[in-house]
């Protein structure tokens, strides 16, 4: 209700007075109420007005201060400390009551004034009230002081109270029921002290545990939130799991206690996490307990664990491909059963069901399942298990087709036994056979793996035939005569000819020019669609050119003949023929009528031809004919038409012919000079060399020859040699450095004409510079060499081979921690860290489970079987070397890393 008078409440009070009641004092009414659950709300407390006595008045009055120590929580002992003044002085019969809570009592002994050393601070209990009789006398205004112990406020609940302290003077007043006087108390003052203890108020919530079967056990880890909306907590805060096993919590089972040894301050929550064991098939009967009285708390809580629960059965099943395995947990009858996935499974709503499945390639699967049980009463369990489902082992490699007359490789899968069968196995227990089929075959191999499963693989090598390679005859072209050789054409073959161009005209036609008119033999490689190729060869060889001579013209007198004779060939052919005087026709006589030229064609053994002409001139003149001169050297003699002469001219002879003409023959004859002597000079540089006249010269001096002339006829030739200084250098560049560092090179001495640098990246670069500089991103030996020239045109070059190496050391690499492969370039692969050119030779990664899950050269992209790895700690083995170009020993990592998701 929210409207007067219905939300109000009324109360009225019959009283009666005694001698022992005080008076002018008032009653205190207090209203208090709870919420559901007994969790306490507002309380009220309301003075009433004061209740008089007629004919009794207040002597004096007092100003009261009491402060209470520690104050009012989990403590069950307080002390109160008193003080007060009067406004007059004490009269007898003044006194100081406390109204304590029930309940509450005073530790005897434990009240002490150190303000009136004549103040007897013993209380005396009436009515349930501790009353101090105070000393008579004290001044007004002086403090009047004591303080004393209670005990029992740990016993109190929650609920907020009063505590009433009152000063009282004696009085006399008459009694009207009795007609009796009597004494009696007036009210002089009064403080109202409230209290509300301050004590934690305690919650329970999200109780969460997975499971893992541990024999006959469950082992729980759990996780519980505890929030405190009260006071600060005392150290050591219990939280009780029980097994429920009525559902009332009667008869509850307790299984394990938990603590959290800190204060959880107000309005805080903590979580408590741990692990314990239950015995199995309790686990929707846990439940967790706040015990609010051990605990000092105005409120404790219980809480039920949350679902699903999720239940590690530790079931990791293997199977073949195709093959039947049964998984599952056992059935609990009021229980119903969903598979997810329900991949492969006979019956996704059994408890136990079969599980056969069929996967390709040459790795195995992983089938992470989750079995959902649920009841009627809100039990979830989510229970995990794994199936790693292995491939048949099988054919994992075959090289097909293949080439008549090539070998096949054929791998099959990693297994303790091995069966092959088909044309040319020699050992068919062996993992990898090399077969080398003349046509195409069939291979069948049956295979025992490691986990036991069994495949049989079938796959057939097909074998394609060879092209046709002909290069064509072996052929001999005549000189001048133009070269084209001829393959066997077929438009879907690709042709290669070894040598190419430029001894080619094209290495890729069927029908290339031979461009070189040298003898020589070609390679012929065909390719056909299939990549299969065949080769062959041609010899080429070229005739020498025929030098082909011939008689010269002549003239003849009429009605005479004359023999025409030619020279170079085999066979003769003449036109106009002529009377063959050999068999070759290599002379011919002829009688012409009339001046007529011949043509001769001459053939030599390869075929080749050449041709030649002379004329033969007929006339009825005088004939003239010019002899070759005659040379002779001064005081020979030389027999010229049958006459000894020595002096030079023309001398002639006349032949008379009985055809009618005279021939006159002529003969020259020249005077040589006398022998002659000629004179040079020349230089060669020291360790070098001169040709004269056929003679090789190096030493310094005067060297002279003599050269024999026709008819004893001689000269002289001298030179005079001088050898000259070769310049002195020394190149200076060290014998290894390391890959990508500076190369300087040097020279000494420094001073010369020329320098020119060549090896590495500075051929044509730093010429005429005494200092070059290289740098090689190769490793392996270069070679470096510089020629210098000195003033006297001598040269001389040094050498020198570097080797470049790469920076190596194994002791210095280093490994990561962590990782984390989230895609976002940065730590996203696990491998060393390498401060040179060091390797991994290999490395393996097993998860906490002992499973290798990658075994490679790295780096690991935090993987396993295709995806993505779990954050988990992994171990590795690392083999880390240096490449092959430096020596160094293989060192070995272990140790573990961390994957971050």
């Amino acid at each position: 209700v929210n409207s007067t008078p219905d939300n109000s409440l009324t109360l009225r009070f019959l009283s009666t007075t005694s001698c022992e009641f005080v008076a002018n004092a008032f009653a205190y009414f207090v209203i208090a109420a709870k919420q559901n659950c007994g969790t306490h709300t507002n309380t009220v407390a309301k003075p009433g007005d004061p209740i008089c006595i007629n004919g009794v008045s207040q002597p004096y009055s007092t100003s009261i201060q009491v402060d209470a120590t520690p104050g009012f929580g989990c403590n069950d002992e307080v002390t109160f400390d008193v003080a007060f003044t009067a406004s007059e002085t004490m009269p007898p019969g003044s006194c100081v009551i406390a109204t304590l809570p029930q309940g509450i009592t005073y530790q005897p002994g434990s009240c002490n004034s150190i303000c009136q050393s004549n103040f007897d601070c013993t209380p005396a209990l009436l009515a349930g009230s501790l009353v101090w009789q105070l000393p008579a006398g004290i001044p007004a205004g002086q403090i009047i002081c004591f303080s004393f112990n209670t005990t029992g406020w740990s016993g109190l609940d929650c609920e907020a109270g009063l505590i009433l302290f009152r000063t009282a003077a004696e009085a006399q007043a008459l009694c009207v029921s009795t007609g009796d006087t009597c004494s009696i108390k007036v009210n002089t003052g009064s403080l109202v002290l409230p209290f509300s203890p301050a004590r934690p108020d305690l919650d329970l919530n999200n109780f969460v545990v997975s499971a893992t079967q541990n024999g006959a056990n469950d082992e729980l880890t759990y996780s519980i939130d505890i929030t405190n909306t009260g006071a600060p907590t005392l150290p050591d805060v219990l939280v009780d799991f029980y097994i429920d096993t009525d559902g009332n919590g009667s008869g509850d089972v307790l299984v394990f206690q938990a603590g959290y040894d800190e204060s959880i301050g107000t309005n805080e929550t903590i979580t408590l996490l741990g692990l314990f064991p239950i015995p199995a098939g309790n686990l929707c009967h846990l439940a967790a307990y706040i015990d609010p009285e051990v605990q000092c708390a105005c409120s404790g809580d219980s809480a039920f664990v949350n679902v699903p629960i999720a239940y590690q059965t530790e079931q990791e099943h293997f199977a073949c491909s195709g093959e039947d395995i049964i998984v599952g947990v056992p059935e609990i009858p009021g229980f119903d059963y969903q598979w997810v996935p329900d991949d492969c499974l006979l019956d996704p709503n059994a408890a136990m069901t079969v599980f056969n499945c069929e996967i390709g390639g040459a790795a195995p699967e992983v089938y992470e399942f989750v079995l959902t049980q649920s009841n009627n009463g809100g039990c979830i369990i989510e229970n995990h298990l794994n199936v790693t489902l292995q491939p048949l082992p099988g054919i994992v490699f075959a090289e097909t087709p293949i080439c008549f007359g090539e070998s096949a490789n054929l791998a099959a899968s990693p297994g303790v036994s091995h069966f092959w069968q088909g044309p040319g196995i020699g050992n068919p227990n062996l993992q990898i056979q090399i077969v080398s089929p003349a046509v195409t075959s069939t291979y069948t191999v049956t295979v025992e793996d490691e986990t036991g499963c069994i495949g049989s693989d079938t796959v057939t090598v097909e074998v394609n035939p060879l092209p046709v390679a002909d290069a064509g005859a072996d052929a001999t072209f005549c000189a001048g005569e133009p070269a084209q050789l001829s393959a066997f054409f077929n438009p879907g073959y690709d042709y290669l000819w070894s040598p190419g161009p430029p001894a080619l005209s094209s290495a890729t036609v069927h029908n290339p020019v031979v461009l070189n008119a040298q003898s020589a033999t070609y390679s012929l490689t065909v390719t056909d669609e299939n990549g299969c190729s065949a080769m062959d060869g041609v010899s080429v060889s070229f005739s020498d050119t025929i030098e082909l001579t011939i008689s010269p013209d002549i003239t003849i007198c009429l009605g005479s003949s004359t023999v025409l004779q030619a020279a170079g060939a085999t066979n003769y052919e003449w036109s106009p023929p002529g009377d063959c005087q050999d068999p070759a026709c290599s002379a011919i006589l002829v009688s012409p009528a009339v001046t007529t030229t011949y043509a001769v064609t001459g053939t030599d053994t390869a075929g080749c031809s050449a041709q030649a002409f002379v004329t033969v001139t007929v006339t009825d003149e005088a004939i003239v004919i010019n002899d070759p001169p005659v040379n002779i050297c001064p005081g020979e003699t030389a027999i010229i038409f049958g006459e000894a002469v020595n002096e030079p001219g023309i001398y002639c002879d006349t032949i008379l012919n009985t055809a009618g003409c005279d021939s006159i023959h002529c003969v020259e004859v020249l005077l040589k000079p006398d022998i002659d002597t000629t004179f040079s000079t020349g230089t060669v540089c020291q360790g070098g060399s001169v040709v004269f006249e056929g003679e090789i010269l190096s030493e310094p001096g005067l060297h002279c020859v003599t050269l024999p002339g026709p008819n004893g006829c001689d000269s002289t030739l001298c030179l005079t040699l001088a050898v000259l200084d070769t310049p002195q250098v020394e190149l200076i560049v060290p014998d290894t450095v390391i890959m990508g560092n500076v190369i300087e090179l040097s020279i000494n001495p420094t001073s010369f004409d020329s320098i020119l640098w060549s090896g590495g990246n500075i051929t044509g670069q730093c010429t005429n510079s005494p200092i070059c500089t290289d740098s090689l991103s190769e490793t392996g030996s270069f070679d470096y060499s510089v020629t210098v020239t000195g003033g006297n045109g001598c040269s001389a070059t040094a050498a020198q081979a570097v080797f470049v190496t790469v920076q190596c050391d194994v002791e210095k690499v280093d490994i990561p921690n962590a990782f984390s492969p989230n895609g976002d370039g940065l730590n996203d692969m696990f491998t060393i860290v390498s401060p040179g050119e060091e390797i991994v030779n290999s490395m393996k990664i097993w998860n906490r489970f002992g499973q290798l899950i990658y075994e490679g050269r790295g780096p690991w992209d935090g993987r396993q079987n295709g995806k993505p790895a779990e954050s988990d700690v992994y171990i590795y083995l690392i083999k880390v070397g240096c490449p092959i170009i430096v020596t160094s020993e293989e060192k070995v990592l272990k140790g573990d890393v961390t994957l971050l998701r």
